[in-house]
């Protein structure tokens, strides 16, 4: 067995410049070793377990577009995107005045989210972003109203587009895309990495979540 190097300084920051294949291995890993489902398998329904091998099941359109049923396990895996907005941003039923937000009515219910794109004090206070020199260690800005941290700036975050996202320029459909914005983004927002200017795949990384 190889080990890698030992931990720096900066031990603390998050893993950066993954590949989509090695987070779906990685992912389904940790589930077998929690005892928990696998999330992404092949059409036959074998677990991925190889970036290599399987690189070519993994980066199957085909196949991504079928993991909106396999939110239905319980292993690990990416989220969502409309999952990741509500986590980086929903503020509960009440409105916090140290969060300014937009208010949105669902039935009888009214939410109150962040409005992060139109309130510069505000990234400023909960997110790394605008050419800071290197990622940052996490928890060091101020949570969300849930309690998440650095779920703007500091690293775009990996989520899974079932429908695909299209690329503005060449055109190309992906279906996971970095989100959140990252330490080289000109702002940080609710949108995807190649609608934000100075964004770079080398600040990808990711956070997990599981369906119960």
């Amino acid at each position: 067995m190889l080990w890698g190097p030992a931990p720096t300084e900066r031990q603390f920051e998050p893993v950066v410049n993954l590949d989509e294949a090695d987070v779906f291995v990685w992912l389904n890993a940790k589930s077998e070793k929690s005892g928990l489902r696998p999330v992404y398998v092949d059409r036959n329904n074998r677990v991925l377990r190889n970036a290599v091998t399987d690189a070519a099941f993994l980066k199957d359109a085909v196949l991504v577009q079928s993991l909106r049923a396999q939110t239905a396990r319980n292993g690990y895996r990416l989220p969502v995107y409309d999952e990741w907005v509500v986590m980086a941003t929903f503020a509960g039923t009440t409105r916090k005045a140290q969060f300014p937000s937009i208010a949105k009515k669902v039935g009888k219910n009214t939410y109150y989210w962040l409005d992060v794109n139109n309130d510069t004090p505000l990234l400023q206070r909960i997110a790394w972003y605008g050419g800071v020199q290197h990622t940052q260690p996490v928890g060091q800005k101020n949570p969300s109203p849930l309690g998440i941290y650095d779920a703007f700036g500091n690293v775009q975050e990996l989520v899974f587009f079932p429908e695909g996202v299209q690329h503005p320029i060449i055109g190309n459909v992906w279906y996971v895309d970095g989100v959140g914005g990252d330490i080289y983004a000109s702002k940080p927002s609710l949108a995807t990495c190649y609608s934000l200017d100075g964004c770079s795949k080398q600040v990808f990384g990711m956070r997990t979540v599981r369906t119960k």
